[in-house]
């Protein structure tokens, strides 16, 4: 039965060409032991029959479905967002993952457990991931729960890789993903990153979803993909750069800081179109990251060279 009373969740899923996987997607929301829930799925312009095999759900989901011209997952956010409810929590799930059973249950237990006085210092909730083969993803928290935030959580040194989180729905509608020419994807840390700023991260170390690497995905064909959207990862690299950097000065890492700087010299060398963001400033960290760029970028031709 569909829940028609104001729901507590929005569960957004941006979704391209995935009709062969989006069905265990689904199923793990119709199997969910708390079911106050909305589902706003964005179908990024897919050319299979997503639209068909999501029409099946309709009946017992409350589901919004919205089709729009293919402009990339960053895009299907911004629709996802903007068409959702006033719910308390909002979540991004991809569409070739799945929750497990008591996920929903879990986040609000956890997000209730925060006192009334100390939730506005909150932005939400964060999770953890497993593979198809319930094997656990990433680096654990130190403590369980732990408290951080999303620069720290990016930037602290321990690896967590990919992981599963319910934010405030009030907050991520004062965000949006810019739309550049010449890119089909924004990183989703641009908007992360500006939250983590403000707000405070309640994480914790129990699974609440499972994640499948696909062979055509962005995990196993990063290189590729960074330098097809190079431009939006520009926006990603410079927001970094000029607002996280600048306000956690002394915070983070010489070496954190060169590594970003070293991607954003990257992502301006494979932007020939001049179609991406731009930094105002380059502090010493990005001159030491731009000679190291220079100096990989000469050996290279000099081993090509030497090949031929």
């Amino acid at each position: 039965m569909i829940n028609i009373s104001k729901p507590y969740f929005t569960i957004c899923i941006p979704a391209y060409n995935r009709a062969y996987k989006i069905k265990r997607c689904l199923d793990s929301l119709i199997s969910q032991t708390y079911q106050s829930f909305e589902v706003v799925l964005v179908d990024d312009g897919s050319t299979d029959n997503t639209e068909e095999v999501v029409s099946d759900y309709k009946r017992v989901l409350n589901l919004k479905y919205i089709k729009k011209q293919n402009g990339g997952k960053h895009t299907a956010l911004n629709v996802g967002i903007k068409n959702a409810d006033d719910t308390e929590l909002f979540m991004i799930l991809d569409s070739d993952d799945w929750l497990c059973d008591d996920a929903l249950e879990t986040f609000k237990k956890l997000w209730e457990g925060i006192s009334l006085d100390a939730r506005p210092q909150y932005c939400g909730i964060m999770a953890r991931c497993a593979d198809q083969n319930n094997r656990f993803i990433g680096e654990v928290f130190p403590v369980s729960p732990y408290v951080t935030d999303y620069v720290m959580f990016h930037f602290g040194g321990k690896v967590y890789r990919d992981c599963n989180e319910c934010l405030r729905t009030s907050i991520i509608k004062q965000y949006e993903y810019p739309e550049p020419s010449g890119t089909k994807f924004v990183p989703e840390y641009y908007v992360f990153d500006q939250i983590g700023l403000k707000y405070l991260l309640k994480c914790v170390n129990q699974v609440t979803q499972h994640k499948e690497y696909l062979k055509d995905g962005i995990t196993n064909n990063y290189t590729t993909f960074f330098k097809s959207n190079c431009v939006g990862y520009s926006y990603g690299l410079v927001c970094r750069i000029e607002r996280v950097f600048t306000n956690y000065e002394g915070r983070l890492s010489y070496r954190k800081k060169i590594m970003t700087w070293y991607e954003y010299w990257y992502a301006c060398y494979y932007d020939k179109s001049n179609y991406g963001d731009r930094v105002s400033r380059i502090t010493i960290c990005g001159h030491i990251a731009r000679i190291r760029f220079l100096l990989k970028r000469v050996l290279m031709k000099i081993k090509i060279k030497k090949e031929k």
